[in-house]
């Protein structure tokens, strides 16, 4: 048995092109299985968010969103991309290359293979977005905490011309405490997920 989530993207600059849309589906006894534990923590979820509907959340609050950013960050086996503005969702992009892939590789894997096609998939996503929304240029690139590497940054801001930051939650929230890098690394789609509208897709 499966649940079912359907995302619709906005629609393209020129007409004559059909309604786009994301696909999402999972197997519900994962979905229960999440939803338990969070109550056996105690807490009462009122929804389970996607993964890129959290980064969305976080996005938006970017002073960069205002004239659109992209947000790349790398969980251990997989990378998600998406691209922002003003807090419209238009583009989602997986990314078959992980954080322990980046670390564990030796230099001439990273400069050989797999930061070119971090670049090149990188790039083909801004050309789309461009193209196909008729929007302006992307100028900056958001990692989150404590993913990817200063190798990587710098092959991004050389090949592809963007300006790369980091994502420090310490800068966007109050905190009574400063959070380690580790941490927000591991709570990030949880406080994404927390800034979620109360409009917003997501299963209920």
């Amino acid at each position: 048995e499966a649940v079912i989530e359907l995302l619709e993207m906005p629609a393209a600059a020129r007409g004559g092109t059909s309604p786009s849309a994301y696909a999402i589906v999972t197997r519900r006894d994962v979905v229960c299985a999440q939803a338990d534990q969070l109550k056996a923590a105690g807490l009462t979820p009122d929804a389970i968010d996607l993964p890129e509907l959290c980064m969305r959340n976080l996005a938006a609050r970017l002073p960069q969103d205002s004239e659109g950013v992209a947000f790349l960050h790398f969980t251990d086996t997989a990378g998600l991309l998406t691209i922002t503005r003003q807090g419209v969702l238009y583009l989602i992009r997986h990314i078959d290359i992980g954080q322990l892939q980046l670390d564990q590789s030796p230099t001439t894997e990273l400069r050989a293979g797999l930061i070119p096609s971090i670049c090149l998939e990188l790039q083909r996503s801004l050309d789309y977005y461009e193209a196909h929304y008729d929007l302006p240029s992307i100028n900056s690139l958001v990692l989150g905490p404590g993913t990817g590497s200063e190798r990587l940054q710098a092959a991004i801001a050389e090949q592809l011309g963007l300006n790369v930051l980091n994502l420090d939650l310490n800068t966007m929230f109050e905190l009574d405490e400063p959070l380690s890098e580790d941490v927000q690394k591991e709570c990030l789609l949880a406080v994404g997920a927390a800034l979620r509208p109360d409009s917003a897709s997501g299963w209920e």
